[in-house]
């Protein structure tokens, strides 16, 4: 496929997830579409790279770069804001998915996944990293969906705990 091509493929296919990853980032409507542009033009350096744009390897990547993308802008605005309290709003908000990118911390993160279930981890990296769906995460892991999301709250809750207590 060629590049211009498939760069035009990726954007239909994943513009609008990329968007929705970077705003429960950053929640600001400005900042998430700027973390889609960067992201975009540091796909371009890899477009050779990608495989076919459905394939779940290219989005995964993708979700990896937004997201990256997305806490370098989000840690941005950490360091020059007056004040810890939007940081611990944003780790203590439990109704986000998106807590487990709350961890600066990687040995932190990699402590508390360590000490946890071996399943209730692997459930919290799909979901809270990877940000696959439930119906996907319970395929990998061969449960049930409702399963996978009860273990998944309650973990996001030890989680939170946990990271309140190592704080």
């Amino acid at each position: 496929m060629h590049s211009y091509r498939k760069l035009e493929e990726l954007y239909r296919l994943y513009e609008k997830p990329m968007y929705h990853i970077a705003m429960a980032i950053l929640k600001n409507h400005h900042q998430a579409e700027d973390a889609v542009s960067d992201a975009f033009g540091r796909l371009i350096g890899s477009l050779d790279k990608l495989g076919k744009p459905e394939s779940v390897q290219t989005k995964a990547y993708i979700i990896k770069v937004i997201r990256s993308t997305a806490i370098n802008i989000y840690r941005k605005n950490f360091r020059s804001a007056d004040s810890l309290d939007e940081c611990e709003e944003f780790a203590a908000d439990s109704s986000s998915d998106a807590t487990f990118t709350a961890f600066e911390n990687k040995e932190l993160a990699d402590k508390i996944l360590s000490d946890m279930d071996e399943e209730d981890a692997k459930i919290v990296v799909l979901r809270g990293r990877d940000e696959l769906p439930y119906k996907e995460i319970a395929g990998i892991m061969s449960m049930n969906e409702g399963t996978v999301r009860k273990r998944f709250e309650r973990a996001k809750k030890s989680v939170l705990l946990k990271f309140e207590g190592e704080r």
